[in-house]
């Protein structure tokens, strides 16, 4: 692993880029940047989860374009078996991505910076119900933990990313989506 320090603009402080042997380890590294910067473990299922998420869909060029809200009343209403289940699994991770990674795009969409959190916690859930009616009880545990973990791994990519966060996005995302990594940054002398 080596270390390659890159130059930016004097306004901004000096980071250092670290190259891993894998993609598999970059994002590993992604995540427990993240994860210290939040000061947020998630644990190993979680961590897990949020590395392969951000595998599948940081290839995809049409991320920006999926309409989470008719994918999900699809998946709901509509579909069925393995079509329902990769339905809800993808507005899960995408607006896990969303969130964490590019939650101003709330606001191209018109639509409020909770929405991603949102959304993406009702797909979890009710993918770990359809697991759970489908007995298939690993698959239920794992998306029931991804849905109740989704603040916190949301937490963790924001901490991750280099790009500040726009207040206001940051006061909804502290009120309606239960970050606690925000609440640290907003209100940092009532949550030590």
């Amino acid at each position: 692993m080596g270390t390659v320090t890159l130059l930016k603009k004097p306004d901004f402080s000096l980071d250092a880029v670290i190259y891993e042997p894998t993609e598999t380890a970059a994002w590993v590294q992604f995540v427990r940047i993240g994860e210290s910067r939040a000061m947020c473990m998630l644990g190993e299922e979680l961590e897990s989860f949020l590395v392969f998420t951000l595998m599948r869909f940081t290839r995809r060029t049409d991320l920006f374009s999926i309409v989470l809200a008719l994918k999900f009343l699809d998946a709901s209403t509509e579909y069925t078996g393995r079509k329902k289940e990769c339905a809800l699994a993808e507005v899960g991770d995408v607006s896990l991505i969303l969130a964490g990674l590019f939650p101003e795009r709330s606001r191209k969409l018109g639509v409020p910076a909770s929405y991603f959190p949102e959304m993406g916690r009702m797909a979890f859930s009710d993918l770990a119900d359809f697991f759970g009616r489908s007995k298939l009880k690993s698959l239920e545990k794992l998306y029931r933990k991804a849905g109740n973990g989704f603040p916190s791994m949301m937490d963790v990519l924001l901490a991750a990313r280099e790009k500040k966060l726009e207040q206001h996005i940051a006061e909804e995302l502290l009120q309606k989506a239960d970050s606690q990594y925000l609440a640290r940054m907003i209100f940092p002398s009532q949550t030590s």
